[in-house]
């Protein structure tokens, strides 16, 4: 009952990122519905099932992250004195965080199987529009409700582990140490992304949608190559930060390049999730329009495509604000022995200039790196 009360009269903002979390979870949970649908409808091409269910794995993955980010948000977002006042200590705190992370993750899942219901016509009312627009089979209704649920409570406990996993909010001993492992992840998914586009010849990857075309066995590289840059994307940010105090630096370059280096593990991997996402997406629609008149994605992948640029983007913009809430400490301070607000000012956009001048060519790159085995 605490923590209903706690999250009902949260901040305007902490109720924003939970309603962006289960926007997320209700649409990678409509996402499941819909390959389980179309497995129900035409059993017996299961490869083509398995494939789908497969393709939902990205957005899952994302709300997972933005659950993660949504849970270490929560913590710091509250007024300390009214926690204070109901003798919700730390580890009560982080309880709290990841229990209403998850309570928004299965709202959102439930709303997704109530609109599935009524577009399969399971409800017994007439459906607000054509289910089979948004890429549904004629035979949704088919699919069994035990499965659905089963299926459906992938998204809330995957939201769970997300949560419970990140409250405790421990950093990385050092952002720089992933930087090798990055680039050799990277060199072995260029390679193998390379080798399976020479060998494969005309075989496919069985996989929905624009990428049906894709050479079998690309996409295991890919995978390779966005894991790379994902964990290579924390050493990238501290490099950033080191290179803005090389030599004899100014207060303006110090105070930026300090303030980035304590803050380049969490920020750099949020930046680089949303590098790879930006590549993935540039080729995926270069694929889509690169025959005539076709389009990038059909209804069930734009929604996919929805999913995961919000998680992403609202992930990012919740470890922002997470670590400016953690800064306000040092900021008051900084402001106590004179700086001035024109001086903190120019501090952030110097870090900001320093991390687009890291992220802005990585997402270049990587997207020319995903292009360089497709044909044409």
């Amino acid at each position: 009952m605490l923590s209903l009360r706690l999250v009902r009269g949260a901040r305007p903002h902490a109720q924003l990122r939970r309603l962006a979390l289960a926007c997320a979870a209700g649409g990678a949970g409509f996402l499941l519905l819909a390959a389980l649908a179309h497995a129900a409808a035409a059993p017996e091409n299961a490869t083509q099932g398995l494939a789908l269910l497969a393709w939902c794995a990205l957005p899952i993955a994302a709300t997972a992250q933005l659950a993660a980010s949504v849970a270490r948000a929560d913590p710091v977002s509250e007024p300390r004195s009214a926690l204070d006042a109901v003798s919700l200590g730390a580890a009560r705190q982080r309880a709290h965080a990841a229990l209403s992370t998850t309570l928004a993750a299965a709202v959102g899942t439930v709303l997704a199987l109530l609109l599935f219901l009524q577009l399969a016509g399971s409800l017994g009312s007439p459906a607000l529009f054509d289910g089979t627009a948004l890429g549904l089979p004629v035979e949704a209704g088919r699919v069994p409700l035990g499965g659905a649920l089963t299926l459906l409570a992938l998204v809330p406990v995957t939201v769970a582990l997300a949560a419970a996993l990140a409250v405790p909010g421990r950093e990385s001993p050092s952002a720089t140490a992933a930087l090798p492992w990055g680039a050799a992840l990277i060199a072995a998914g260029a390679a193998v992304s390379g080798y399976a586009a020479a060998v494969s010849g005309d075989a496919e990857a069985n996989l929905p949608g624009v990428l049906a075309g894709v050479p079998s066995g690309v996409p295991a590289g890919w995978g390779l190559s966005l894991a790379g840059v994902m964990l290579a994307s924390p050493g990238l940010a501290q490099a950033a930060s080191r290179l803005l105090t090389l030599g004899s630096p100014g207060a303006l370059r110090l105070l930026a390049g300090r303030s980035l280096q304590k803050d380049a593990a969490r920020l750099g991997m949020q930046l680089g999730t949303v590098a790879v996402t930006l590549a993935a997406l540039s080729v995926v629609v270069g694929l889509g329009t690169g025959g005539a008149g076709t389009a990038p994605f059909g209804a069930l992948g734009a929604l996919g495509a929805a999913v995961v640029l919000v998680a992403v983007g609202g992930a990012a913009l919740t470890t922002a604000a997470t670590l400016r809430t953690a800064r306000t400490p040092v900021t008051r301070t900084l402001r106590e022995l004179g700086a001035s607000p024109r001086l903190l000012r120019r501090t952030r956009l110097v870090r900001a200039g320093a991390l687009f001048a890291v992220f802005a060519p990585l997402t270049w790159l990587t997207a020319l790196l995903l292009a360089l085995p497709l044909p044409g």
